[in-house]
């Protein structure tokens, strides 16, 4: 039953992430050929920056999903409306307090300042607009994790797939009317984004009406239960995103704008190979969790199997991306962008380091097994920092990249040797 549920969940997601994916690429296209590759590359930072916002929630939402996931399962209607009504609140509350924190930063610690702004009224404009679209993403986002934990995966693509279709139709508007401005660019973004977020909630609580979120469900006590397993999560979650989440701003603020988005679009490129994954990946850490809650480790060794056996084709189609990434380039980019060998290798080598940790840490969160993940992604950031320090005078795209990569390793040795330890002695 887990098996067939999946399956179709997966086609569904594929369907949509297909349709998504071209549209990323053109709108890519669209960005470089409207704004330049250098302002494309200030915009690229600050758009990664909010790729990776859901961890700036303290594990609310997050921790709420394994949570909600047993409560589906029992059918407890109250328990359900009062853990949806807390993580709204408190979420909105603390994105309040995130917001004026990151604005305190911003006007308060050179550093903070210097690595986001680097100096320019723009970057400060930028930095505050896509403050105000985080602020609303954290808390509009906590659906995102409600269709998780209730096994409709599909809705999240089906989000992306509205912004990407509402973000090109913006991009045709702002090119036809010869609009090449990056603050205006990020405005039409936070719009679409937010509009469609604010479509699919009220879609969802007027289907749900019964899981509304309200004051009077509101609990505290399940704040500190919630935020215990959250924080754990978030945490880890925290230190990939320092893997890779500021890449683009150390390249505009040591290299250049353009370097941040040679960066940019080599991840956007190699990260092609990730998209069967990401169509595969959504359903499976809630699916873990729920396989796991009925003692199903069956079927989660069998999964976690075919899993494996799928990545090892994933290397051999980086080996033919590998072949073709100049001939993509030129087919995608208007102005095309080029890269040396030793580049695209390392991105290729990035991109599957970060598919083969999604992989284990997907089985890690729906398991519950927290520790030996947040020991290795300290280690992890500690190895990148001391990379970026040793070449601290010739930063380039691949000592970032290289940095990157070897941050992942701790991680992606010890942890696949602790999964297929507990798997084998689960039952």
């Amino acid at each position: 039953m887990e098996t067939r549920i999946l399956y179709s969940t997966i086609l569904k997601i594929g369907t949509s992430k297909l349709f998504s994916t071209i549209l990323n690429f053109i709108n890519i296209g669209l960005l470089i050929e409207i704004l330049g590759p250098s302002e494309y590359g200030l915009f690229s930072g600050f758009f990664a920056l909010l790729t990776w916002v859901f961890i700036f929630d303290l594990g609310i939402s997050k921790g709420m999903r394994n949570y909600l996931t047993e409560s589906l399962l029992t059918d407890d209607k109250y328990s359900i409306r009062s853990l949806i009504s807390t993580t709204y609140i408190s979420t909105f509350l603390f994105s309040i307090i995130i917001l004026f924190g990151f604005w305190l930063a911003l006007n308060s610690f050179e550093s903070f300042k210097n690595l986001i702004i680097n100096g320019s009224e723009v970057n400060k404009n930028l930095a505050l607009i896509f403050g105000f679209i985080m602020l609303t993403k954290i808390t509009l986002g906590c659906l995102n994790q409600i269709y998780f934990a209730s096994q409709k995966s599909e809705y999240n693509s089906y989000i992306l797939t509205s912004i990407n279709t509402c973000f090109f139709v913006s991009l045709c508007i702002l090119k036809h009317l010869n609009i090449q401005n990056v603050i205006y660019t990020s405005i039409c973004y936070g719009g679409c984004l937010i509009t469609v977020y604010f479509i699919f909630t009220l879609m969802y609580f007027i289907k749900h009406s019964e899981y509304v979120p309200h004051i009077n469900f509101f609990n505290s006590r399940l704040v500190r239960k919630i935020i215990n397993g959250g924080l754990k999560i978030i945490y880890i979650q925290f230190f990939f995103f320092l893997f890779i989440g500021l890449d683009r701003f150390f390249a505009i603020s040591y290299i250049s704008n353009f370097e941040a988005a040679r960066l940019d679009v080599i991840m956007k490129l190699a990260g092609v190979i990730l998209f069967p994954w990401s169509i595969i990946s959504q359903p499976l850490w809630s699916a873990y969790k729920k396989a796991s809650a009925e003692n199903n480790f069956k079927w989660i060794k069998s999964i976690y199997s075919k899993i494996l056996l799928f990545f090892a084709g994933i290397i051999l189609i980086s080996g033919i991306l590998f072949l073709l990434f100049d001939v993509l380039i030129l087919v995608w980019l208007t102005n095309p962008i080029f890269f040396s060998a030793t580049e695209k290798l390392l991105a290729l080598l990035l991109i599957l380091s970060i598919m083969w940790c999604n992989i284990h840490y997907d089985l890690l969160f729906g398991l519950e097994k927290y520790k030996l993940g947040i020991i290795s992604v300290s280690i992890g950031l500690i190895i990148k920092l001391i990379v970026l320090s040793l070449n601290n005078n010739q930063w380039s795209v691949s000592v970032i990249l290289s940095s990157s990569i070897l941050a992942y390793l701790t991680f992606n040795v010890i942890c696949p040797i602790f999964i297929n330890k507990y798997l084998r002695n689960a039952e």
